[in-house]
């Protein structure tokens, strides 16, 4: 029996990391592409170029999560030692 995508999803950390980054900036995404979308493009558009227009962000959001998470497991692994 495979599992399906949804559960692959749930299991795999960096999805987790990926999709925790990109959460974090869900609010300045809908604002640009309202942004866009009153300039004229269609909606598709407007997503795709505040997608393009926030990769960097992103970026620096995922390295940060990545960090956040090699600490926490850092801090137990010297927890679990300790006990």
């Amino acid at each position: 029996m495979e599992p399906s995508q949804e559960e692959e999803k749930s299991l795999d950390p960096w999805s987790r990391i990926q999709d925790e980054a990109f959460n974090r900036h869900m609010d300045s995404l809908y604002a640009l592409t309202e942004e866009y979308e009153q300039n004229g493009d269609s909606q598709q558009a407007a997503r795709i170029k505040a997608e393009n227009t926030l990769l960097p962000v992103y970026r620096r959001e995922l390295r940060k999560a990545l960090l956040e998470y090699l600490q926490w497991m850092h801090a137990m692994n010297i927890r679990f030692y300790l006990l």
